[in-house]
């Protein structure tokens, strides 16, 4: 019988980064439900109440600024990376193998066998002083899917024509006279329908340029940023559905209010006109009456 010696304790170092680990994880689902949740709440109100703040807007404004700044700060540092990783490594970058050797070996184990071996020739420097792995890139099969690509592509494209047309309709409200100007156009709106085709289009770039990067530098900051961005995917999905309903609503209560009308001067033409007949009628007879 074989002794079996318990493995040996974690040291307290690493229990202590794996709590951080997962109470990162932990908190940033936590935070995307919250500013899911704070995102309905505050759409909802401000349609009921319909004050004139642009609450809902400035909310909005909050979460594409925030995506924008984390999405242009890890594009430049992936790019940095990339360029220091070249600098310091051009061999095991070139795609070519121009450097590298192949060592063939046979072994005689019971029956022969041919093993391939790759030796890659490391600079001294980076043997000396490795570089570290901040950004990973995965290359298997289900790294980047093709489907998500194209399904991504498909609503961003459709975002994006939604998005013209609503900055167009605040272009023309920006350049209307009178009081059309002071009721429809706002600054608030402009700033968001400008942005927000922006983030969409570097969050497609992202899905298509590095869907398969592995983040090892900074990850506190990419889990909060990364479940901000997908909440806030959410909340513009909501709002979009809230704008688009009550929309639908007003054109129908406009188009009900206009067949009233209609409805109202139809009856009044009618009403003028039998009034017309009557007092046309009934004047000869009076005047031969008398």
């Amino acid at each position: 019988m074989l002794d079996q010696e318990d493995p040996p304790p974690t040291p307290p170092e690493e229990k202590l980064k794996m709590f951080r680990s997962y109470l990162t994880v932990i908190l940033s689902c936590v935070y995307a439900v919250f500013i899911v949740t704070l995102g309905v709440v505050i759409y909802v109100s401000d349609i009921v109440l319909r004050n004139g703040t642009p609450l809902a807007e400035s909310f909005s404004i909050y979460l594409v600024v925030f995506g924008l700044a984390y999405f242009a700060f890890l594009y430049a540092d992936i790019r940095r990376y990339l360029t220091h990783v070249k600098s310091r490594n051009p061999v095991l970058l070139n795609k070519d193998g121009e450097k590298l050797s192949y060592i063939l070996c046979n072994t005689d184990i019971g029956v022969a066998c041919r093993n391939q071996h790759l030796a890659i020739p490391l600079p001294s420097k980076l043997a000396e002083d490795p570089l570290p792995h901040y950004y990973c890139f995965s290359k298997g099969r289900h790294s980047g899917s093709f489907y998500l690509k194209v399904g991504a592509a498909g609503f961003c494209f459709g975002h994006l024509i939604h998005s013209g047309l609503m900055l167009g309709y605040q272009i023309v409200y920006l350049r209307a006279d009178g009081q059309e100007f002071y009721d429809c156009a706002s600054i608030a709106t402009l700033l968001l329908d400008v942005l927000y085709p922006v983030y969409s289009f570097l969050q497609l770039f992202f899905i298509f340029k590095y869907s398969n990067v592995i983040i090892n530098r900074c990850k506190v900051l990419a889990r909060f940023a990364l479940m901000h961005c997908i909440a806030s995917s959410l909340c513009f999905w909501i709002w979009t559905i809230l704008r688009e309903t009550l929309d639908s609503l007003n054109s129908y209560a406009k188009y009900d209010d206009y067949s009233a009308e209609e409805e109202d001067d139809d009856d009044d033409d009618r009403s003028q006109a039998a009034d017309m007949f009557e007092n046309s009628v009934a004047l000869p007879l009076t005047v031969n009456q008398q």
